[in-house]
């Protein structure tokens, strides 16, 4: 079984409230081509960390986004190259500030 844990700092919003939602994406790093999350990975995350399992072998990228409410963000850049064959690779996607 493939395991990917995604793992991001949590976000402010300019007046520094907390923002406590976050959507997660995945993407072929080959193509650019949206992939479907997994298990706790998928709608909103109230986490900072999320592990999909059950990831198909390939080479992927995950993107954030901080949600709150109707309120979304711009998705983050999409972060480092997993390939996933045997091993249990881990993303860190890096800060970003939201201004709302």
């Amino acid at each position: 079984m493939n395991t990917v844990t995604v793992t991001w700092p949590s976000t402010t919003f300019s007046n520094g409230a907390a923002v406590t939602s976050y959507t997660v994406r995945r993407y072929d790093a080959i193509t650019g081509i949206a992939g479907t999350i997994l298990t706790v990975c998928t709608g909103t995350v109230q986490a900072t960390s999320c592990t999909e399992t059950l990831v198909p072998p390939g080479q992927w990228q995950y993107t954030i986004t901080a949600v709150a409410g109707n309120w979304h963000a711009a998705e983050s850049a999409k972060k480092h190259r997993h390939h996933n064959a045997l091993t249990r690779p881990t993303s860190r996607v890096l800060a970003y500030r939201l201004d709302r």
